[in-house]
């Protein structure tokens, strides 16, 4: 990722890894934000990456809304939040971590 991107973290994630990013990165942690679609919506409208766990529903709306991602990263290897079809069209890798909050 270019060192300019933005990340945004919609839920309640934490860790060194987080840190590590912050370090890098823009990153906006908001971990009640799964809970607002609307404001979820207009949030994912200017990042880059996206990193949720279980509560985030990445739904085909919101992948329009999210014009400039290209990275989704989850916490744990089951997708059943995600509509992987729709992040495939609009070319976001999505994928997860083996290890908790562990993030390159």
């Amino acid at each position: 990722m270019p060192a300019h991107a933005k990340i945004l973290i919609s839920e309640d994630v934490t860790g060194t890894g987080i840190e590590a990013l912050k370090k890098k990165y823009e990153v906006a942690y908001n971990p009640d934000l799964w809970k607002n679609g609307p404001e979820l919506e207009k949030a994912v409208e200017e990042v880059d990456a996206l990193i949720i766990r279980n509560q985030t529903k990445i739904t085909p709306i919101l992948m329009n809304k999210a014009k400039n991602l290209k990275v989704h990263r989850q916490g744990r290897g089951r997708y059943d939040n995600i509509d992987v079809p729709s992040a495939s069209l609009a070319g976001v890798v999505v994928s997860f971590s083996r290890r908790k909050t562990r993030f390159p």
